[in-house]
């Protein structure tokens, strides 16, 4: 990773400035000093380039505005992993989306607690569009049908988009996109890219 000079210096002065101060302060309570160092932590979360900083807002029901939201596994790793679990989690995704990702010209959408607000969700949800026959060929590798199986190995679970999801008609990507408890409000969801 990169940094131009400008966010070089940026943290030189950072790192002086609290030097100088935790001087000063090294007789003051523990909570003053505590204070100071999360007021630095903040300016330099501040300074970082835009890239390298991916915020996520939600709306008021804990969700993305609905649509599909592309991101790279990098931007959705950096926006999603806000919890020791979710970090956990993300690892079994990552292997299930390298196992997708050598079938060419795939989509994968993820859904669920996960791209909510929820700090500690319970698992992954996920579903991927491609030909009946590169799915079959997926088969092979990833036991698609059977969901306990996907949670004890990935901690998640991993859905074909096409097939139907409620007894309603409604495809899996359709199904990812609707509010739990009251369909008529919908929801957004993350399409990974690149």
């Amino acid at each position: 990773m990169f940094f131009s000079g400008k966010y070089i210096f940026t943290f030189y002065i950072f790192l002086k400035t609290k030097q100088f101060y935790c001087q000063k302060l090294k007789n003051y309570p523990c909570k003053v000093k505590f204070r100071l160092n999360n007021l630095f932590i903040f300016f330099l979360y501040l300074s970082l380039p835009n890239k390298f900083v991916v915020k996520m807002e939600f709306n008021k029901n804990g969700t993305l505005d609905s649509g599909i939201h592309k991101m790279t596994w990098d931007d959705f790793f950096n926006s999603f992993s806000f919890s020791t679990r979710r970090t956990k989690l993300l690892e079994g995704l990552k292997q299930v989306v390298n196992i997708l990702r050598e079938i060419k010209d795939i989509r994968i959408y993820i859904d669920g607690s996960f791209v909510t607000n929820v700090l500690e969700p319970d698992d992954w949800d996920a579903c991927f569009n491609c030909s009946i026959f590169q799915m079959y060929n997926l088969l092979k590798k990833y036991p698609l049908y059977d969901r306990e199986e996907q949670k004890k190995l990935y901690k998640g679970e991993l859905f074909f988009a096409i097939d139907e999801a409620d007894g309603f008609g409604h495809t899996f990507l359709e199904f990812f996109q609707q509010l739990r408890g009251n369909s008529a409000v919908k929801k957004g969801i993350v399409e990974l890219i690149g």
